[in-house]
């Protein structure tokens, strides 16, 4: 059950990343004088760095509590279908 609700969180946390990144960045692309502005950049720094730091952590969860091959390769499986579901979800909602 823990494997399940580490999950569940993993996957509102990509959402809401991704929300708030691109968010920022599309704010930072329409609402400027100029352009790159500072909420463009950063809605990109942080739609890099926090997507790529969400996912180490939960490659090195996924290794630390698995303890075969199988196992690992079915928790792997399910973490991608569930960013792929989460960052669907999160562009229809900006679109």
């Amino acid at each position: 059950m823990t494997k399940w609700a580490v999950m569940l969180f993993y996957t509102i946390g990509v959402a809401a990343v991704t929300y708030i990144s691109f968010r920022l960045a599309l704010f930072g692309i329409f609402e400027a004088t100029h352009f790159p502005n500072g909420l463009f950049l950063f809605g990109l720094t942080l739609l890099l760095f926090g997507t790529l730091a969400i996912g180490a952590g939960m490659r090195k969860y996924i290794f630390s509590v698995s303890s075969n091959k199988r196992e690992r390769v079915k928790w792997q499986t399910v973490a991608i279908v569930c960013t792929v579901a989460a960052t669907w979800v999160t562009i229809w909602f900006l679109v």
